[in-house]
């Protein structure tokens, strides 16, 4: 499943989109979502949603959960928003949690139901970051990719106690998670932010599918000199190429264009008032609607008053006024004993919701790994060894390729060589291998075929 866009205006970004079962594993239990602003206005409201989730459990129980994840968090991150994004994504996942946590208890064969799940909403001031679990959340800029999240695993609490890379803890297994949605009633969720923002910043969000396999500087350098969608593809295909023995998920965000909303774009005065006023009749006790009622009822009379102190064409207008302000009055009155009926036979229709466990706590914004992903020989060389490993294999195989196709990016990757021009070399190097790469997974389909991995080994 893939899929890809562009999304003009004051956040321009390009993105690609692609979940893949991988090539060991008979279900996909990786689910994603992408929701974003189609206009300036709606980006002044809303932004940008993009999040990653993977199931664990058995087969339809993974990814069931999954799915609640995928479903539930944008929806309810969206109709909170007004509260703020760091609010709206904590309850988004606390409700996620909930709902996968109640599905889990309905069944004895939904035990163990549970996902990990990661978001990152891009905002007018910034980029928010939701987290539970170990998939990640990357921000590739200036030929450095830095990771944004903290795994929640054995491995890296025990090497945040140590005080270690978690690549250093080898003696504690890297796929036992420690937090994720939907085993316990509540969970703690990381919010982190507001992450500046920039144009040319590249976010890629991924499972551990592809993060098991693929070394951060890898990412960076191939989601640099690749547009989004063909990024995309070749991560899952050299993730796969190594073995691809979970499901692997994979967002990328390229930033063309950002600028904070200006005051032309904002919502006018009147129309934030507005919105202001419906939220608080939506959530105001009785006692303060009643008082609305009193306030609008005294302004009705002191129109009415005030027509008996004019004569001539002004009484007769202010009259007209004081119907129509009591008309108001009137009608206003039903509306707000209608919304206290409504919102009466909602607390009494619905169960109460379980208090959170705690209120949101918003850690500062940070980066726990980084990398540096700028080219050089040293991973050209590597490219270059899997991608003759690959050849060597199809040929002996007697596999059918595109040879002139294939011979053609090979001679353009010569010249752009010879000419210095590494980046395009890179690029064009890039295809070859995918192309090859794309032909070793057709036939590995076929048949249970070893295939190499990065490295050659």
């Amino acid at each position: 499943m893939t899929a890809m866009g562009e999304i003009r205006g004051n956040c321009r970004v390009e993105y690609a989109s692609l979940t893949d079962v991988g090539a060991r594993r008979s279900h996909n239990q990786d689910n994603y979502a992408v929701v974003v602003a189609d206009s300036d206005s709606s980006w002044c409201e809303r932004g940008h949603l993009f999040l990653v989730a993977d199931g664990m459990g058995a087969h339809a129980v993974g990814e069931l959960a999954s799915k609640l994840a995928a479903d539930i968090i944008p929806h309810t991150y969206f109709k909170h928003l007004e509260a703020g994004a760091p609010a709206a994504l904590y309850r988004a996942f606390q409700e996620a949690n909930r709902a996968i946590f109640e599905r889990g208890q309905q069944n004895l064969g939904f035990a163990g139901m549970g996902t990990t799940a990661t978001v990152l909403a891009l905002h007018p001031n910034g980029a928010w970051v939701g987290h539970v679990g170990d998939t990640r959340l990357y921000r590739i800029r200036n030929g450095v990719i830095e990771q944004l999240t903290f795994d929640h695993s054995l491995r890296w609490e025990v090497a945040r106690r140590r005080q270690e890379d978690p690549d250093q803890v080898t003696d504690v297994a890297s796929n036992a998670i420690i937090r994720s949605l939907g085993p316990e009633m509540t969970v703690e969720v990381d919010l982190e932010g507001p992450h500046s923002v920039q144009a040319g910043d590249i976010f890629l969000l991924c499972s551990d599918g592809l993060s098991g396999l693929v070394t951060d500087a890898e990412m960076g350098a191939i989601a640099s000199h690749l547009p989004p969608k063909e990024a995309a593809n070749f991560l899952v295909a050299l993730a796969n190429l190594r073995g691809g023995p979970d499901n692997i998920t994979v967002i990328l965000v390229r930033v063309q264009e950002f600028q904070p909303p200006n005051d032309r774009q904002r919502l006018s005065w009147w129309k934030r008032l507005g919105r202001s006023f419906l939220h608080w009749l939506k959530t105001a006790t009785p006692g303060q609607l009643a008082l609305l009622a009193i306030a609008l009822t005294v302004l009705s009379l002191l129109v009415a008053g005030l027509g008996f102190h004019l004569r001539g064409e002004q009484a007769a207008r202010i009259a007209l006024l004081s119907v129509a302000v009591s008309v108001f009055v009137a009608a206003s009155g039903i509306f707000i004993w209608g919304l206290y009926r409504l919102q009466k036979m909602e607390r009494h229709s619905e169960e109460p919701e379980p208090a959170p466990a705690d209120q949101p706590r918003i850690n500062p914004p940070r980066a726990y790994r980084r990398a540096s992903c700028v080219l050089n020989e040293e991973l050209l060389g590597r490219l270059t060894q899997v991608q003759r490993t690959l050849l060597e294999l199809i040929q002996q195989s007697q596999w059918p390729y595109p040879t002139q196709a294939y011979e053609s990016l090979v001679r353009q990757r010569a010249e752009l060589l010879r000419k210095g021009k590494l980046a395009e070399a890179f690029h064009v190097q890039l295809q070859a291998v995918a192309l090859l790469a794309e032909v070793a997974r057709r036939q590995q389909r076929r048949a249970e075929v070893f295939l190499p991995n990065w490295n050659g080994d």
